[in-house]
């Protein structure tokens, strides 16, 4: 481990305020937007924006947010929209997932679309809040303690395609998840206090 990133390490189990995790794109939305498609399982930009600035607003937390080193400059975009970036820390690309899922044990939740994270989060015991495509009867991430994963996924529209990039060309499945569901789950989860 470079000396930067155990520096990150360090900074981050000193935080003396709630944090919170958001893992905002799959392995799969580098490939769909390679080949020119919208990627499945992504959820708005503008939307993890105004969680984020709604989570900071009522929790005055730390927000961590979580990818692969391709998906830092994506996350750059997201954070020059934050009210409140000292606020926010980018690690896209800065850790392995043994170091994460080490720091999520510091953490009060995580947010994520499902991918690794959501099933590595899971398992760690973390409350989280995935947001899906894919029913999750059918796939979906382990949760050592089930009452701290909610999986946000809408049957009425999603036809669970399991796909990298959204065959109806919209990605309406993770559109109609709402910012204020997952800012309601996240309350819950984070008054639960377990």
């Amino acid at each position: 481990m470079k000396k930067q990133e155990q520096s990150l390490i360090d900074e981050i189990l000193n935080i003396n305020k709630r944090i919170i995790f958001i893992h905002p794109y799959s392995g799969k939305s580098s490939k769909a937007i390679s080949e020119g498609k919208v990627p499945a399982p992504n959820w708005v930009d503008n939307k993890w924006v105004e969680l984020t600035n709604n989570l900071i607003e009522k929790y005055n937390c730390i927000i961590i947010f979580t990818g692969v080193g391709i998906e830092r400059k994506w996350i750059e975009n997201i954070i020059s929209k934050i009210n409140k970036k000292k606020n926010v820390i980018n690690t896209a690309g800065k850790f392995s997932l043994e170091e994460i899922a080490s720091l999520f044990k510091k953490a009060d939740l995580l947010i994520s679309v499902d991918t690794s994270i959501a099933h590595i989060g899971g398992m760690v015991g973390i409350p989280q809040i995935v947001l899906s495509y894919i029913n999750p009867k059918i796939v979906g991430p382990f949760a050592k303690y089930p009452e701290r994963s909610k999986i946000l996924f809408h049957p009425e529209v999603c036809n669970s395609c399991m796909r990298y990039a959204c065959p109806e060309k919209d990605n309406i499945c993770m559109k109609v998840i709402t910012t204020e569901e997952v800012f309601n789950l996240a309350n819950k989860l984070l008054h639960i206090g377990i």
